[in-house]
């Protein structure tokens, strides 16, 4: 066999394999949107299989940065905390991959009791679609609050303590930040005193835990303050809380218009403040929005939920065309019950 025909041979090959596995990626998206809610096994998938979906994207996370650049349109998406069923929901209201494109802002485990089939959907959905499907890092992708908050127990009772390991192996290399169409900063929670310059984040390591302080622990745990100016301790015990002023100097700085973050809860929304899931503080140019996405932050408070849409198509100057260019869709809570 000539040269020239071992290459065909071997790219048919190729081509067939990565075939073969998008059409794998189809079937376990399938099987876990289809499950019945509460089966000890995702989906019915075998703990190889989903450890097989963790190093998979754990590879895939590598070779993309640790700061996203996005183009719109994009369904921005806030916590979700193991809620399994909001995911579906989100998917069903704003569109299924790769029909629309998302950013899912992180919190994805811990507090509700479908973690592991909440993971592992979006994970399957990274895989499947890498270049239009993104998942920022949250405080709570990680091994030490897994602990606390029942991520760590959902593993061990439904499958092993092995299989945490790989999706903390996973959610260690995950990116943390993301911008969108040159205008939008998107970050689980805030900003830090030790972000001076982009390329900070974008020199952050991989793969890492979260640490108790530094710019990785801010952007993973801050949060705005409306009642303060610039930097102040957090009632959190962990990173800070930044005000209005340091807002203004970050959106001047990288001449953004808009932080979109997510890691805060609040029960009610109203058409004047929506604060649940969409939570503005801002003046002329002064602008940083919180998203909550599930709407049971803990499994018995119900709250309104929300996913916000960017359709950024060109780069805008004017503050005020916000409005013109991110679509709030808020749901009211359902009438949930205490298990």
């Amino acid at each position: 066999m000539s040269r020239r025909s071992t290459v065909l041979s071997t790219g048919k090959e190729s081509s067939k394999e990565e075939k073969n596995r998008m059409s794998q990626l189809d079937v376990i998206i399938g099987q876990l949107k289809t499950m019945a809610v509460g089966n000890r096994r995702a989906g019915n998938l075998s703990e190889a299989t989903i450890t097989y979906i963790c190093q998979a994207s754990r590879e895939l996370f590598l070779s993309q940065p640790m700061l996203l650049e996005l183009s719109a349109p994009v369904k921005i998406c806030g916590d979700l905390h193991g809620q399994f069923k909001d995911l579906l929901r989100i998917f069903q209201q704003c569109g299924v991959p790769p029909l629309s494109n998302y950013l899912f802002l992180g919190d994805y485990v811990d507090r509700g009791h479908c973690s592991i089939e909440t993971l592992s959907l979006l994970l399957t959905y990274k895989l499947r679609y890498p270049e239009t499907f993104f998942l920022l890092r949250g405080n709570h992708e990680s091994a030490d609050l897994n602990r606390v908050y029942g991520f760590f127990d959902e593993c061990k009772r439904r499958y092993s303590i092995k299989l945490w390991r790989s999706f903390v192996d996973c959610y260690d290399c995950m990116p943390v930040a993301a911008i969108i169409a040159d205008r939008i900063f998107c970050v689980h929670g805030g900003l830090s005193p030790d972000l001076n310059n982009l390329d900070d984040i974008r020199r952050l390591n991989r793969p890492t835990d979260v640490p108790s302080d530094g710019l990785l622990c801010d952007l993973l745990w801050s949060d705005p303050d409306e009642t303060t100016g610039t930097w102040a301790s957090n009632d959190r015990g962990v990173s800070f809380t930044f005000g209005a002023n340091i807002v203004e100097g970050f959106l001047m700085q990288h001449k953004f218009n808009l932080i979109v973050r997510a890691h805060h809860w609040s029960r009610m929304a109203t058409s004047s403040s929506p604060t649940a899931s969409w939570s503005p503080f801002s003046r002329p140019r002064t602008t940083a929005t919180s998203l909550i996405t599930a709407e049971l932050f803990w499994w018995w408070t119900p709250n309104w939920s929300a996913t916000l849409s960017s359709s950024v198509r060109d780069r805008f100057r004017d503050p005020r065309a916000l409005s013109r260019i991110v679509d709030l869709q808020l749901r009211r809570p359902m009438d949930h019950r205490r298990p």
